[in-house]
């Protein structure tokens, strides 16, 4: 019988690396847009689509879970999801709003921007990982 099973796996099992080393990977692997993130320095902007002071952010099978602390609007859009980075596009009440997720380290920018009728509005806004 022959299994795949990943080498450091086995140098685990045969005792040359350690359970840190393992953990160590999996948690590199796992950090990308994944986690909870704090608002940092600017204040939150005054409008239906802007984030909230701290967010998590979950992804999951090809796109993106969204919790804000607003269930009427962190559930809702189409994501596109491509390593660090995702995007989200919604409409609420009319407007189109795409928001971008760039994740670098302990550092998320989101960029956001709403087109109405009456022309286009955008922002950015900076967050940090917490814990």
């Amino acid at each position: 019988m022959r299994i795949k099973v990943n080498p450091l796996v086995v140098a685990a099992a045969l005792g040359l690396l350690g359970p840190a080393a393992l953990a160590d990977e999996d948690e590199r692997e796992e950090r990308g847009l994944a986690g909870v993130w704090q608002r940092k320095g600017q204040a939150q902007p005054a409008c239906k689509v802007g984030l909230g002071d701290r967010i998590e952010v979950i992804p999951f099978e090809g796109t993106v879970l969204l919790d804000d602390g607003r269930p009427d609007l962190a559930a809702r859009g189409e994501w596109t999801l491509d390593g660090p980075q995702a995007q989200q596009q919604l409409c609420v009440d009319g407007a189109q709003v795409t928001r971008r997720f760039l994740a670098d380290g302990d550092h998320l920018a989101v960029h956001t921007t709403v087109a109405t009728d009456g022309g286009e509005r955008s922002w950015s806004e900076t967050f940090v990982r917490q814990g």
